[in-house]
């Protein structure tokens, strides 16, 4: 559903893609389309005009990563997507699988959990829900602990460039 909201997601993610902000917070209540927005939409426009570009993805649950990836690479492959910009790139079919695929211009979308480690090095890191709900909508100590110790310890220091690239976390 449209909502005001929607667009100043946009509008900050369009930002983020021309580096006017390159640390993005973005705190929507749950099934607000965020995860869509950022993990799935942004990596397939960003790539229109800048294939080369690298992306390192991440959530607390490696199902919902891996449900993005598959997501943001079956819009690539859409015959609508194709039609309009087939010229721009392709898939790599030696590299196509849903935790990590790439193009032939060298960019490429990988998928980790928190706690995972990816060895690679991303111009725009993405960080969806870095920590599960409770029963009574709260997170747990533990969850929040071990979301803040991948973030500052090993997701934050796959940054490509420490100047010039981009974080964008969200969550609830």
């Amino acid at each position: 559903i449209h909502g005001w909201y929607l667009e100043a997601i946009c509008q900050h993610l369009e930002a983020v893609a021309r580096r006017d902000i390159k640390r993005l917070l973005v705190n929507v209540p749950m099934r607000s389309g965020k995860s869509l927005l950022q993990s799935v939409f942004f990596p397939a426009w960003i790539w229109i005009t800048q294939p080369e570009h690298r992306f390192l993805c991440t959530s607390y649950s490696k199902d919902l990563a891996l449900r993005d990836s598959v997501r943001c690479r079956m819009l690539m492959l859409s015959h609508w997507y194709k039609e309009r910009w087939r010229e721009r790139f392709s898939l790599q079919g030696d590299l196509n699988i849903k935790s990590r695929f790439a193009n032939d211009k060298g960019g490429y979308r990988i998928t980790s959990a928190v706690g995972g480690a990816t060895g690679d090095g991303g111009d725009t890191l993405i960080c969806d829900d870095l920590h599960s709900r409770n029963e009574d909508d709260s997170p747990s100590r533990a969850d929040i602990k071990a979301a803040v110790e991948f973030f500052n310890g090993d997701f934050a220091g796959c940054l490509t460039d420490p100047e010039d690239s981009a974080i964008i976390v969200s969550g609830q």
